[in-house]
This record gives C-alpha cells, sequence and structure tokens, in this order.
C-alpha cells in the first residue's frame, strides 16, 4: 500500500486543495444586518438617545467568510436561489475545472 508521502497523486491533490481553498474562500466586510447598517441598537431602550449595536459596536459592518466555489454549487443545484450570480462565482468554477483538468493530465498512464 502506498503511503500518501510516496504517492505523487496523494501529494498533488493535497498540494491543489490548500491552493484552491486560498482562492476560493475570502472574507469580506458587508453592513451589518440586524441594525440595518446604522450602527445602533434597533431594540435599545434608552429614552435620551440611541444605544451603540451590541454586535457590530457602533462599526455599521462586519466580517464574514465566503466560499465562492460553495455558493457557485448551491445556485447551480437549486433552480429557485435567489443568491444572485457575481463574477467571484464564475471564477471559482473556472479555476476548480482547470485544477481538475490538470491534476487528471498529472496521472500517470495506467496499462
Amino acid at each position: 500500500m502506498l503511503s500518501a508521502q510516496s504517492n505523487p497523486v496523494a501529494i498533488a491533490l493535497e498540494s491543489g486543495r490548500a491552493a484552491r481553498q486560498l482562492s476560493y474562500i475570502a472574507e469580506v466586510e458587508v453592513n451589518y444586518d440586524d441594525c440595518g447598517g446604522s450602527g445602533f441598537d434597533p431594540g435599545g431602550i434608552d429614552p435620551w438617545g440611541p444605544e451603540v449595536c451590541p454586535t457590530c459596536h457602533g462599526e455599521r459592518t462586519q466580517r464574514i467568510t465566503r466560499n465562492y466555489l460553495a455558493e457557485a454549487f448551491q445556485i447551480s443545484a437549486n433552480p429557485d436561489s435567489t443568491r444572485p450570480v457575481e463574477r467571484q462565482h464564475l471564477v471559482a468554477v473556472i479555476q476548480h475545472c482547470r485544477e481538475l483538468v490538470g491534476a487528471l493530465m498529472r496521472l500517470p498512464e495506467v496499462a
């Protein structure tokens, strides 16, 4: 039995996975939905003024991690999806296909 250390296919797949995750996954900053992007607590009870949102701390934004490849697969699998298709989704699918073809081309010939 070949170990992952001596198997060139396993090594190529592992290095491909690490590179793919870095290019498909991005941390983005978006408006915080619970406070409506205002930075104030919508349920605040202070009669003298608005309270700072306890989650975004008045920053009005939040940082989220997006996996564009997974989102693209979810969009294509669900014909009733309301998620808009973005350029990053298409780029992720193209990169994924190129990596798959490249991995197939590196496989040794089987006689």
